[in-house]
């Protein structure tokens, strides 16, 4: 059974411990499979992690997060981690070199 009680600055949710552990396994499951999506994604678009970015312009780590701050380089953080499209690395590179 499941009871809902709010007044102007709470809610409160009861319910049985059962349905509790179900609404939980449920948000786990969710955001597994979510991150999973996204880590997919990565690997079908070919970005690159923050290490690797910086091996392929031959710089230093700090400085990929320099340029990321600096809007030079637009990172997607998944799981805590940056990652660099592949596709912006070789525009960005094209740009230096021209």
């Amino acid at each position: 059974m499941k009871t809902i009680q709010f007044n102007e600055q709470n809610v409160s949710v009861i319910m049985t411990y059962p349905d509790l552990q179900k609404m939980m396994q449920e948000c786990v499951q969710t955001t597994l499979k979510e991150i999973k999506d996204e880590q997919k994604k990565v690997q079908k678009q070919k970005w690159l992690d923050t290490k690797h970015t910086a091996e392929v312009f031959g710089v230093h780590v700090c400085t990929i997060n320099r340029w990321k701050h600096a809007g030079y380089l637009t990172a997607r953080t998944i799981g805590g981690r940056d990652f660099f499209s592949i596709d912006e690395i070789n525009h960005v590179m094209t740009k230096q070199t021209a």
